[in-house]
């Protein structure tokens, strides 16, 4: 049976033990990934490796950062799966689905994480995890899918990071917003602001096979309210008029609250929000941050949403909160949270 993740493509007439190269550019998405394990060893371990690799973030709904698919060796269609973006085989040295990875950087010590670029494709990704010769495979992979795990975000988000930031980075804007309100922030060339007085909106609307909308908002009053989550809460309703370009309400349901470790005093809350148009069905998530500013009597109030129907969210999660995390008053920063 052909997989999800591989609608469209064509079957491949030649077996990866014979590929001498990369044949062609990568397919499917940045956070699909392939994992090619013996069925053995994906039977005692599947559960555990889709808890290392998709880990679930706060969206509308608990969404996987990754979609894992897994292949036996042996699957009609593995010529197909090695030409992904990111593909992990998981296996001995010298089984033929992992031996190309390796090259001369495989090591010898085992288990080991060995990384490699466009082994079957181009613009590809391979991690293989190299299991010992002898002895328990399942324990050796065990031991070592924390590392796995934090390897393949680590490189999803530096993905995400350098597609936010291809056009550039609003330099010129940051040391306005500073001059003028007493705060900056680093948003990507692509983004719009919108100076509303002590309100400052900043907008990515897209259109990226279907409609994308990214908004950030930053405000903030005098003195120092202490930070909580209904105070979050309520100050996001009262901004909406300007920052919200669709008639919003929050979905009151759960909420993730936790303190930022700088600057002392700050407050996350993460939430979702549905539209209250019953002609336009539409909600995602929002980030909002109260961040204290003893240096300026201020209490700032930063509320980032995202708009993406039917796209994954991982991705502008990241971004949002990178943008978030380049918040300065004062010389503080709002980040550290992650």
């Amino acid at each position: 049976m052909r997989s999800a993740l591989l609608p469209g493509v064509a079957a491949i007439p030649f077996a990866i033990a014979s590929c001498s190269g990369p044949s062609g550019f990568a397919v499917g998405d940045t956070n699909a990934l392939v994992v090619i394990a013996a069925d053995s060893v994906w039977e005692a371990v599947s559960a555990e490796v889709g808890r290392a690799l998709r880990p679930t973030i706060f969206t509308v709904r608990d969404e996987s950062t990754f979609r894992v698919e897994h292949f036996s060796p042996t699957h009609s269609s593995l010529g197909d799966a090695t030409r992904f973006r990111q593909v992990v085989p998981i296996g001995k040295a010298t089984d033929f689905w992992v031996e190309p990875a390796l090259d001369d950087n495989g090591g010898t010590e085992r288990p080991a994480i060995v990384e490699a670029g466009e082994v079957w494709a181009r613009n590809q990704s391979v991690t293989a995890v190299v299991l010992p010769e002898s002895g328990d495979p399942v324990a050796a992979l065990r031991s070592v899918l924390p590392e796995l795990g934090s390897l393949l975000d680590a490189r999803f988000r530096d993905y995400a990071l350098s597609r936010m930031f291809a056009s550039g980075q609003d330099t010129v804007l940051r040391d306005s917003l500073a001059r003028l309100h007493g705060f900056s922030l680093l948003v990507p060339d692509v983004y719009t602001h919108s100076d509303q007085g002590s309100t400052q909106v900043f907008r990515n609307h897209a259109s990226m096979g279907g409609t994308l909308m990214r908004v950030i908002a930053v405000t903030w009053r005098e003195g120092e309210p202490e930070p909580t989550q209904e105070l979050a809460l309520a100050w996001r309703d009262s901004v909406g008029t300007y920052a919200y370009d669709m008639g919003q309400v929050i979905q009151r349901d759960r909420f993730e609250t936790k303190p930022l470790n700088e600057p002392p005093g700050a407050l996350e809350v993460q939430g979702s929000w549905e539209g209250n148009d019953p002609g336009w069905i539409a909600a995602g998530p929002f980030i909002d941050r109260i961040v204290p500013c003893p240096a300026q009597n201020r209490t700032y109030f930063l509320d980032a949403w995202l708009y993406a129907p039917g796209k994954a969210k991982y991705e502008y999660m990241i971004q949002l909160n990178t943008i978030l995390d380049t918040f300065r008053c004062g010389g503080a920063t709002a980040g550290g949270g992650q």
